[in-house]
Formats: structure tokens, sequence, C-alpha cells
């Protein structure tokens, strides 16, 4: 693997963990969303020649860094004590934008996964790219179908849509790990 491609695995990886972290100080964002999509889009704009994924990834980490600028001024994200009573404008804009991101990382990986069949990427870490991309790809639509079924339930109900958005941060989390194991390939 060529230097750059490490640095750039790196750099994804980084990116993708802005949008994940969601600390804050008063109304202040200490990892902002637009700094990871900006990372993003700049670490795919030195591989965009190498698979047509990561021209596709490029666009939409585009739209999402400015989808999420307005993050910078109000929070755009549903608590699970509001999430019966926040307006439907909320869960459009939260749910477009993780569609948009799943659509990203799934984008990305699948270039990766195109690049590591040609090169020396072991083939068990090939491997592991495409099985953990389909399971994120199969627990988010699973997610999706069932999220506006949650908007009249009850609110306990709700706690199923959370532990489901835990095992998708999970599978996140292995799949950036994936990212920083490519970046150690030699």
């Amino acid at each position: 693997m060529s230097p750059s491609l490490r640095s750039v695995c790196r750099r994804l990886g980084w990116g993708l963990v802005f949008p994940l972290l969601d600390f804050r100080l008063g109304s202040f964002d200490i990892f902002p969303d637009f700094v990871g999509y900006l990372i993003i889009l700049l670490a795919l704009n030195h591989i965009r020649a190498m698979d047509s994924h990561f021209r596709y990834a490029g666009w939409l980490a585009l739209v999402l860094l400015l989808l999420s600028l307005p993050q910078l001024i109000f929070k755009s994200s549903i608590d699970v004590e509001q999430f019966a009573v926040a307006p439907l404008g909320m869960h459009a804009y939260v749910q477009a934008t993780a569609i948009l991101h799943v659509w990203c990382v799934i984008l990305i990986f699948r270039g990766l996964y195109r690049i590591g069949k040609a090169t020396t990427i072991p083939p068990g870490l090939a491997a592991a790219v495409d099985s953990s991309t389909k399971l994120y790809m199969a627990l988010f639509a699973i997610q999706l179908l069932f999220y506006p079924f949650m908007l009249n339930m009850e609110d306990s109900v709700v706690l199923v849509l959370q532990l489901s958005s835990l095992f998708i941060l999970f599978i996140e989390l292995l799949l950036i790990r994936v990212l920083f194991r490519l970046s150690l390939i030699v």
C-alpha cells in the first residue's frame, strides 16, 4: 500500500469519528460534524481516481458538510424524552442526514474492498470489510424501516431504537478500526 493511501485511510478514520461523537459544552459541540466531513472530503479527493465509489462518496461528504453547518447554531439530535414531540421536520432532517452518512460510509468501504481485492491487503481483512459493511447496511435498513412506527409508540419501545443505534455505532467503530488497520499494512 502506498504511503498516500495509508495517510488517506487514517484521515478517513478520523473523519468518521467526528460525526459519531457528540460532546457539548453548553450549546457548543466539541467535535463538530462538519470538521469530520471536511476531513473525509479532503481525504477522498486524493483517491477519487482509484475507484468510482470514492468520487460518489466525496459528493455525499460535501452534501453532509453543508447539511451539518446548521448544527453549529442549533441542536439537531432528538433525545428519547423529546422523540414523540419533536417536529416532523426535525425527524426528517435527522433521518436524511443519517441515510446520507450511511450511504457515504458504505461507498467508502465498497471502494476500499475493490482496491483491497486488487492489492496486497490480506484476504481476511478484505472479508472483514465486506461482512462488516453488509451487517452495517442491514442493521441500518432495519432501523430505518421501524423508525416511523416508533413515532406512535410508547417511550419504552423507543429504547429498542436506541439499542439498535448503539449496535450500529459499535459496527461503525469496527469499520473505523478497519481503516486504521489498513493504514498499518505495508
